[in-house]
């Protein structure tokens, strides 16, 4: 099965984030385009899904692992407090 998304880009995908306003904007609208599961580019990382189903993020609600030097980089783009950029908080959720 290929999750559905955008066709790569030679900038890595900066382009396409910017363009969009922030990393959180651009993810909803490829929601938007392509469904509930989308596949797309991130500098620092080939290729990122992003998940907007409720039943697959209780799924994954225990992974609590990030790519830090990914989100670091991806700091200026990214809405403050956007959950994405945030620590996990693992078991305090609980």
């Amino acid at each position: 099965m290929r999750i559905p998304g955008p066709e790569p880009r030679a900038d890595g995908g900066v382009g396409a984030v910017a363009a969009a306003g922030g990393l959180h904007n651009y993810q909803l609208r490829l929601h938007a385009e392509c469904g509930p599961v989308v596949r797309f580019q991130l500098p620092g990382a080939e290729t990122a899904v992003s998940v907007a189903d409720p039943v697959l993020l209780e799924a994954t609600a225990g992974i609590d692992k990030r790519p830090e030097r990914l989100f670091a980089f991806l700091a200026p783009l990214c809405e403050a407090g956007n959950l994405q950029v945030m620590a996990a908080l693992g078991s305090a959720i609980s």
